[in-house]
């Protein structure tokens, strides 16, 4: 009877502390959100994040990602925006309490994208309903 008791420590023990699960993105198969022409910089509104918060390692071609679900406040366009190897800032943590005013300047999108992403994005999540966006997000008030 002991030894069942010591197996199921051992096996709730293992699970507790499996590593992370990532999720793989790869851009190539997402569609990409069509940058504005007339616009230097759009606001958006985070919906839901997924911080991951690693370094990334240069010599691989799997890079790490912070994930944002947004909406672009003109168009009410809801994308995906991936920050590639970038810190993450205070004001994109949960439970940030100062102000908000949330762009991305079209000088930060990133031209050539990873052959794949590592996030921790929900598995819920059915991402090629969003178009994609590699940048980096900026807060004008902080």
């Amino acid at each position: 009877m002991k030894y069942i008791y010591i197996f199921y420590l051992l096996c709730f023990w293992g699970i507790s502390c499996s590593p992370e699960k990532y999720r793989i993105v790869k851009p190539e198969t997402l569609n990409k959100y069509s940058w504005p022409n007339d616009k230097g910089q759009v606001e958006i509104t985070i919906i839901r994040s997924f911080i991951l918060d690693k370094e990334c390692d240069i010599t691989s071609d799997r890079k790490y990602a912070d994930a944002f679900l947004s909406k672009v406040n003109d168009s009410q366009d809801t994308i995906l925006i991936l920050s590639v190897c970038r810190k993450t800032f205070d004001f994109l943590k949960p439970k940030y309490n100062g102000p908000l005013w949330l762009v991305i300047d079209s000088s930060n999108i990133e031209a050539i994208y990873p052959k794949e992403i590592l996030t921790n994005i929900d598995e819920l999540l059915v991402i090629k309903r969003y178009k994609l966006l590699c940048s980096e997000i900026n807060n004008l008030k902080d």
